[in-house]
């Protein structure tokens, strides 16, 4: 997962530096951040990245939207923020 992080990145950043005038960049963005927000759910357990790790993305994502034809079956699904928090992780069990 971390190297996909990693190559997210990179192409985020190549794709900056073409200017690219298209949705490109952003969905590159958003997928970053889903992969990063999602990554200890998807390394430990990848059948759940429809049912948990995209009902948790953020309303406004455009992964999200892209497959939220998948969370069909959700009947009352979570609250959600509207998009993606500043914070790109958290540290659990630290202080200071």
């Amino acid at each position: 997962m971390s190297q996909g992080v990693l190559s997210m990145a990179k192409l985020e950043s190549i794709l900056q530096q073409k200017n690219i005038a298209s949705q490109l960049p952003r969905l590159v963005y958003d997928m970053r951040r889903f992969v990063q927000y999602c990554s200890q759910l998807v390394e430990n357990y990848p059948l759940q990245v429809y049912a948990s790790a995209l009902a948790f993305s953020p309303a406004r994502s455009m992964t999200r939207n892209l497959y939220k034809r998948e969370l069909r079956w959700i009947t009352a699904g979570p609250v959600v923020e509207e998009d993606w928090n500043a914070c790109t992780q958290t540290l659990d069990g630290h202080s200071g």
